[in-house]
């Protein structure tokens, strides 16, 4: 993608978070049944990597941050699109596997440039027999 649509994107979440007050959005990020296309489309293809979990931040962009570390470090799933790429092992970046125009590295200076958030982050892992 060009760097003017990742602005447009920026630019597009800053408008909707600038009506609200500091501090009053979270940001939830569903990392479970990840698919290689968008999964409002039927019929889907087969998850690519196990499900990551449910993520949630007061930073949206730490929280994308996260979601797309933590599904980097995934090891890819069998049968999916990504065995196809060759992108299977942990630490291989499945995103860009998968979609090679998109300069994910690009997208995550912009955002972090244009002051929407961060891209440092820390995980803290709630048990579900705790949670």
């Amino acid at each position: 993608m060009a760097e003017g649509t990742y602005r447009g994107i920026i630019d597009q979440y800053r408008g909707v978070i600038s009506t609200f007050k500091e501090g009053k959005v979270g940001h939830i990020s569903l990392a479970i049944d990840i698919t290689p296309g968008c999964d409002c489309q039927a019929p889907n293809d087969t998850p690519v990597v196990p499900d990551i979990g449910v993520l949630v931040s007061k930073d949206g962009l730490a929280c994308d941050k996260a979601a797309y570390d933590l599904i980097k470090a995934a090891p890819g799933l069998p049968g999916s699109a990504l065995e196809e790429k060759g992108a299977l092992d942990p630490g291989t970046d499945k995103v860009t596997a998968i979609y090679p125009h998109l300069k994910m590295d690009e997208l995550w200076k912009l955002a972090a440039e244009a002051g929407i958030g961060s891209l440092e982050y820390e995980l803290v892992e709630i048990d579900k027999e705790e949670g």
